[in-house]
Parts: structure tokens; C-alpha cells; sequence
């Protein structure tokens, strides 16, 4: 069990050295030393190519096109909607879509000259997925906020951005993460919030066969009518979750907080707490997973029938090291619920 945990720790240490991003001070180097900056202001004039601030893209998706390589997209802060549709047939498919090794960063009041100058804090870079600005409204929401898939390399990054009011209630995909969707894809997301967003499968975000690695991210006030109010994983996929708070997401069957199946999870001193769920799981809900959690904190989840904390299922196996499970309810098994050979260590 040690060795496992040691692993993957080392890969933890491996990814993020090549991602080579120093977080804390904005600053992202893992790509090339001189980036093709392109700009991006809401309140830009309409026509802009994009080189300045000056001449600004208007709309996030035009700065999204052509070759991103060694391109970083800055961001200022405001409001930007979808305007590129998945389906042609359908308008709700319009999406953010983000492309192969580009680097978008939001937090900028729009006369910067270094990428450290930004405060994602201060100056709120959102993309909001309620395109027809009808906020009392959910159904003509984009399926999809931000869309992501098909990203083979370990260049693209999207940091420092609020995702919301995605609604995902069509179909297969269009009912699988209202906030962010994830497929085949390699990613690395960081100071990012999801909140406000509903789903069948994944309220906040959706991942299927992936590499993601998230710091710095706040996952709040999702809903899943289905699967994994917050987060939903399954296909294969290994994540890195570190200084992740996933908090006040509800589902209607399983996961109110995180939901994974066939995936390999690491949350690293990550807060889980008043999450909701009706059956099993109301942090968190595993299925043939296996799950590190060191240093977190899993506290006021609820799930009305079992797993107040956590509910495993088909031999998932949960690693906790210095992790703090308290006041979470269910009707039976308030904290860890383990069935059909599943294990937790402690």
C-alpha cells in the first residue's frame, strides 16, 4: 500500500515538474520562453486582431484559432459566452472550446505587460454558459461552458477563470458536464471556480479518459440530476487534485460531491464538505476506483441511504493519510460505506 501511495506521489512530482508552473505567482514557463500573446478584452472595439490591448479580440473563441502553439491567451476580466457550436444543428451546443497546447489565462484588468501582473481574484475573467443572457432562464444554457477534447499533448492550460451556468439536460454528450467537459484529453486546470452549473452526468465538470492534473479550484453549487454533483470521472482517467474544495453540490442518485468509476484519483490537502446526495456517497462515491486522499478534510455531506462521507463500491480501494472525516450522515454508515470487496486503509 505504501509503495502504491509513494508512486504516485512521485508521478504527482514528475507532472508537475513539467508543467514547470508556478502557480502562486501567475507565472508559466513549461511551454516555450517566448509565448505568442494573444488579448482579449470584452470591452474591446469590434475588428480587433488580437497582438495588443489596444486592438483586443472582442470575443474569447476568435483568439482560439489558427496554430496555438507556444500561443497564450490572456483574458481581461468580464463576462465572455460561447459562440462556437459542437452540433451546427443545435445552438445549446455552443461552447468555449479550448485547442491543442493553448495556454489561457484570465485575471487581467487589460493593460498588463507580464503574465505575474494578473489577479484572477481581483479582476473575475468568467465564461458563462447562459450565451442568451437570460439569468432567470436555465433552459437555453449551452450544454457545455468549456469543452475540451482530443488533447494529446501536456501543454494546454486553462487558469484563472470562473465557469458557470453550463446545463447539460440533452443527450449523449450534451447531458454530461454542464461546466467543463473532458474527453480524451490531456489538461492542466488551475485557480479556476465551477459553480452554478447542472448536468445528468458530472454537474460541474465531466471527465472520461483523461490526464488532468487541478490546483487551486473551487467546485460549488453544481447539480447533477443523475451522477456526481461536483465532479464526475470515470474511462480510465488519472487525476492530481490539489488545494481542490468541492462543497454544497448535490446529485440525485450518487456522488453530491465527486463521483468516480475505473479512474485513479489523488486529492492533495483538499477540503469535501455539504454535499448532497439521495443514495450513496454524499462527498464522494467510488466504483472500481482507486482513491488517494492525503491531507483532506471530509465533513457535513450527506446521503440519505448510506456513505455519509464515502460510499465504495467493486473493489475500489481508499488510501486516507492524515485526513479528518467528521459529521457526515446517512441513514446507515455516516462516514465510510464499503461494499462488493472494496477496501478503505487507514
Amino acid at each position: 500500500m505504501k509503495n502504491y501511495f509513494y508512486f504516485l506521489l512521485l508521478f504527482l512530482f514528475f507532472t508537475q515538474n513539467n508543467y514547470s508552473n508556478t502557480i502562486e505567482n501567475g507565472v508559466d514557463e513549461f511551454n516555450c520562453s517566448n509565448p505568442i500573446i494573444r488579448y482579449v478584452n470584452v470591452d474591446a472595439n469590434p475588428g480587433g486582431n488580437g497582438v495588443s490591448w489596444a486592438t483586443a479580440y472582442e470575443n474569447l473563441q476568435d483568439a482560439l484559432t489558427g496554430d496555438l502553439t507556444c500561443v497564450q491567451v490572456w483574458v481581461a476580466s468580464g463576462t465572455y459566452y460561447p459562440t462556437q457550436m459542437i452540433d451546427i444543428t443545435n445552438e445549446r451546443s455552443k461552447s468555449i472550446i479550448i485547442l491543442e497546447s493553448v495556454e489561457v489565462y484570465g485575471g487581467f484588468i487589460g493593460n498588463e505587460n507580464l503574465l505575474e501582473q494578473r489577479n484572477s481574484e481581483l479582476n473575475e475573467t468568467i465564461i458563462s454558459g447562459d450565451f442568451n443572457e437570460t439569468p432567470l432562464d436555465n433552459s437555453d444554457d449551452s450544454f457545455h461552458a468549456l469543452y475540451i477534447s482530443g488533447l494529446n499533448s501536456n501543454e494546454s492550460v486553462v487558469d484563472g477563470i470562473t465557469i458557470q451556468k453550463g446545463n447539460s439536460n440533452g443527450g449523449v454528450p450534451f447531458n454530461q458536464g454542464g461546466g467543463i467537459y473532458i474527453k480524451n484529453s490531456i489538461i492542466n486546470l488551475s485557480n479556476l471556480k465551477i459553480k452554478d452549473n447542472r448536468s445528468s452526468y458530472g454537474g460541474g465538470i465531466y471527465t472520461d479518459n483523461s490526464i488532468i492534473t487541478m490546483e487551486n479550484i473551487d467546485v460549488n453549487n453544481n447539480y447533477a440530476i443523475n451522477i456526481g454533483g461536483g465532479i464526475y470521472n470515470e474511462n480510465n482517467g488519472t487525476q492530481i487534485l490539489k488545494n481542490v474544495t468541492i462543497n454544497n453540490n448535490e446529485s440525485g442518485l450518487f456522488g453530491g460531491g465527486m463521483y468516480n468509476e475505473n479512474t485513479s484519483i489523488t486529492l492533495i490537502n483538499s477540503l469535501i464538505y455539504e454535499n448532497i446526495t439521495q443514495f450513496y456517497g454524499g462527498g464522494i462515491r467510488n466504483k472500481s476506483a482507486t482513491v488517494i486522499i492525503n491531507n483532506g478534510t471530509i465533513s457535513g455531506n450527506t446521503a440519505l441511504y448510506s456513505g455519509g462521507a464515502i460510499a465504495n463500491d467493486q473493489s475500489t480501494n481508499l488510501y486516507l493519510y492524515n485526513t479528518i472525516i467528521y459529521d457526515n450522515s446517512s441513514n446507515t454508515h455516516n462516514s465510510i460505506f464499503n461494499t462488493s470487496n472494496s477496501k478503505a486503509y487507514v
